[in-house]
């Protein structure tokens, strides 16, 4: 493929927190004597520096350089809800500040791990249970492939990433879509429980019916409630899937982007058929594709009428679609880990001539910093369909509704060499800043703006809970501070986007 695995790197988040470099609280001191508490109280679960070797590799499990560089003062990799409710109570007591890893994918420093705090890695929370009643239960340390390749076998599957290497955790605490949101809605929309360390280190099973308000703010609130450790899922029967990835020259533009906004219109989309839409350029070689992955929820033997635009395109510099099931589709978009990276979005009403207006903005000069390696711009539809969904179960925390569609998210996405200096990090983190604020600006001109930003391509800058409106901000609010009133996971927790 040209560009697919590096691209996943924009339609995904894994982990679960989600921006910004964390602030000190406690000492290190502080956090050296939880460490060494954390080791009587959970012995073979605690890694150190002292242990070199291993500590290398936890580190190297993150994706984005920016997060694998730091130094946690331990790591603790637990085993059972109790062992993270261990570490929430030493963390709380001692003021030692921690992070949270899923599955690592988050891009910013901090995010997912912490420096000279304590980092709880996930990982061996990775359970998949189909449980008798329709469900799943899984583990947040899951990555989406393991969770599919489970399934697969027995003719099921789940509302989750569309990335294999992608963390179950950070994608479904913040919204979540999936090669099924057309008809099933966001992955929070069908979720039916969690476990759920909070802020005192107890072990909650959060349902609608035991904690409504709690299990409401899940859907879509980020990591500001506590530590998930199990996700119970809906499930649905599906076998394989008609599908795959084609990348175009870039001569395609027009025409492909008409076809794509065939996605949106009632009169033409199809709720098994969903697709992304990704100009890419690569400005060290001046050259531009793009990028769809369409997939069919079902697996036709001829080309999906929605689809015919996409497959019967000429100028196609490869073409991977198959008859398969979702494992192998995810595998499509696998991202190699190991550079630097920054994502911003914002959502607009359906309209794809966003993507002219971005394209003409890159080629002037809006993103110029030498160092940068690729510029994506993914768009994605958000239909009345997906939308009808949001009200599931008491609703989610995100703010929308069907009478808000079809909305398109709008997204940029920059790489660049892990090796560059601090000031080009933040050099090329300000062009993307600028370049988005100005195609907000541009959507606001066109009476396109909407006030969604999804959490889990936001950027560090962005102010997610704004964007859910401001009654379900201040819900939220509410809601953290009756479970948290000491505020452990807006201070203690400084990865992700805080409520205050």
């Amino acid at each position: 493929m040209w560009t697919t695995a590096a691209l996943a790197s924009f339609i995904s988040l894994a982990a679960f927190s989600a921006s910004s470099p964390p602030p000190q609280y406690g000492s290190t001191k502080s956090c050296a004597s939880a460490c060494t508490e954390l080791n009587k109280a959970l012995p073979g679960q605690v890694t150190t520096a002292n242990n070199a070797a291993e500590y290398r590799s936890i580190q190297a499990g993150y994706y984005s350089a920016f997060n694998g560089e730091l130094s946690p003062a331990c790591f603790v990799l637990p085993t059972k809800a109790e062992d993270v409710a261990t570490v929430v109570k030493v963390a709380k007591k001692l003021q030692c500040p921690f992070a949270v890893k899923g599955g690592g994918h988050t891009f910013f420093a901090g995010a997912n791990s912490i420096q000279d705090g304590i980092s709880v890695d996930l990982q061996r929370l990775n359970q998949v249970t189909p449980n008798a009643d329709g469900s799943a239960s899984i583990g947040p340390g899951n990555r989406w492939g393991q969770v599919y390749e489970t399934l697969d076998p027995l003719g099921k599957t789940v509302m989750g990433g569309r990335v294999s290497s992608v963390g179950v955790g950070g994608l479904l605490v913040s919204g979540g879509l999936s090669f099924l949101h057309p008809s099933r809605g966001f992955g929070c929309d069908n979720i039916r429980g969690y476990q759920l360390v909070n802020a005192e280190g107890k072990v909650l099973e959060v349902t609608q019916k035991s904690y409504p308000d709690l299990f409401w703010a899940l859907r879509g609130g980020g990591n500001n409630f506590g530590v998930v450790t199990r996700f119970d899922v809906d499930t649905v029967q599906q076998g394989s899937f008609w599908g795959g990835s084609i990348n175009y020259n870039i001569s395609q533009l027009d025409s492909l982007m008409k076809a794509y906004n065939r996605l949106a219109q009632p009169e033409t989309q199809d709720i098994k058929a969903t697709t992304w839409f990704a100009p890419v350029y690569f400005p060290q070689t001046n050259f531009w594709l793009i990028n769809v992955e369409p997939v069919y929820a079902d697996p036709v033997a001829t080309t999906p009428e929605i689809f015919k635009p996409f497959v019967e395109a000429p100028d196609q510099l490869s073409n991977s679609i198959r008859i398969a099931n979702i494992s192998s589709l995810t595998r499509d978009t696998t991202p190699v880990a190991g550079s630097s990276q920054a994502e911003w979005d914002i959502t607009m009403k359906m309209n794809t001539e966003v993507v002219h207006y971005m394209k003409e903005r890159i080629e002037t000069g809006a993103l110029s910093h030498p160092a940068i390696t690729q510029i994506a711009f993914p768009v994605q539809i958000l239909g009345k369909p997906t939308l009808s969904h949001t009200g599931n179960r008491g609703g989610n925390a995100l703010g929308l509704s069907p009478a808000d569609g079809p909305l398109l998210i709008t997204q940029l996405g920059l790489t660049w060499n892990a090796t560059e200096s601090a000031a080009d990090d933040a050099a090329i983190i300000a062009q993307g800043d600028a370049l988005m604020a100005d195609v907000k600006k541009w959507s606001e001109r066109k009476g396109l703006a909407h006030r969604y930003i999804y959490m889990n391509y936001a950027g560090k800058s962005q102010d997610v809970f704004a964007g859910y409106g401001a009654s379900n901000q201040a819900k939220l609010r509410r809601i953290a501070k009756k479970y948290d009133p000491q505020g452990v996971f807006q201070k203690l927790v400084p990865g992700g986007k805080k409520l205050f």
